[in-house]
């Protein structure tokens, strides 16, 4: 409960600097900067969608049972293992070379299948054969802070430092065997990325760059990596396109202090192409 008020704080922190800064930009006409080519750059903010590939293994072990079965969510489970899925993102600069960065990806997924083979999960055993409806819901939510050590009028690289939430609530149940367990996770690591930016044109800007972190540190041992490109083009001031990639592969093993009270592995990876409508202001 504290991690979400604090994302949900963080993220009205954010609307209201985002709010601000296009409020500054629409009263000076012109905005404070510019990037190459004379595009808006004091806010920015993109949507869009990611066709998303997903590999999903989970396991949630029971202190009566003992470990759980190790299992493949969309193999054994049935959930899509491609979807089409809702990305917002943007940043409010500043200054010059000081950024403050926030984005949204929500990937929800769900699936009913006869099992394969059976399947302990958390305090649950589902047999050969039995009918069963699952659900996982992933909200994906980073923020952080980036300061451009190259800044100029075509090249613009940075480093970056902040905070990764995901929320993920997942469920397995056999409706006929009155069964139903569920779990919920809430995970937040920091991250540090650095990325670059190139101007190849007036208006036409090449991007990349990836975050990373891991941690191992009383009972908990989970790692985040990010790797993304983009090509972003802006044929009027205030409104440009963009298509890119995105890969993401994150894995927690091991929960116990985020005294959920059980032990619970999630190795998740997702990639696909994106595309997406950036509004500068």
């Amino acid at each position: 409960m504290m991690v979400r008020r604090s994302m949900v704080l963080m993220g009205l922190v954010f609307a209201g600097l985002t709010l601000s800064g296009a409020g500054i930009a629409a009263q000076t006409g012109q905005g404070s900067f510019e990037r190459y080519g004379g595009i808006a750059d004091h806010v920015n903010i993109r949507g869009g969608l990611l066709f998303t590939g997903h590999t999903t293994l989970a396991r949630v072990d029971s202190e009566s049972l003992g470990a759980g079965t190790l299992v493949d969510l969309e193999n054994d489970l049935g959930l899509a293992s491609s979807t089409r899925d809702l990305r917002v993102d943007g940043y409010v600069r500043l200054g010059r070379r000081h950024q403050l960065r926030a984005g949204y990806i929500r990937l929800d997924r769900g699936a009913g299948v006869l099992l394969q083979r059976q399947i302990q999960w958390g305090e649950e055993l589902f047999d050969v054969n039995v009918g069963v409806t699952s659900t996982l819901d992933l909200t994906l939510v980073p923020i952080n802070y980036r300061f451009a050590v190259v800044k100029s009028d075509r090249v613009d690289f940075g480093l970056s430092a902040g905070v990764f939430a995901m929320f993920a609530d997942a469920s397995v149940a056999a409706p006929l065997a009155s069964i139903n367990e569920a779990e919920a996770l809430d995970f937040p690591l920091p991250v540090f990325g650095a990325d670059l930016e190139v101007a190849l044109a007036p208006g036409l800007f090449l991007q990349g760059g990836g975050e990373y972190f891991a941690i191992d540190f009383q009972g908990v041992d989970g790692s985040w990596r990010e790797l993304r490109t983009a090509l972003e083009y802006f044929p009027v001031r205030y409104a440009g396109i963009g298509v890119g990639y995105r890969h993401v592969d994150l894995e927690v093993d091991g929960t116990e202090a985020l005294d959920l009270g059980t032990e619970i592995f999630f190795d998740y990876r997702l990639s696909g192409p994106q595309a997406y409508v950036s509004l500068a202001f």
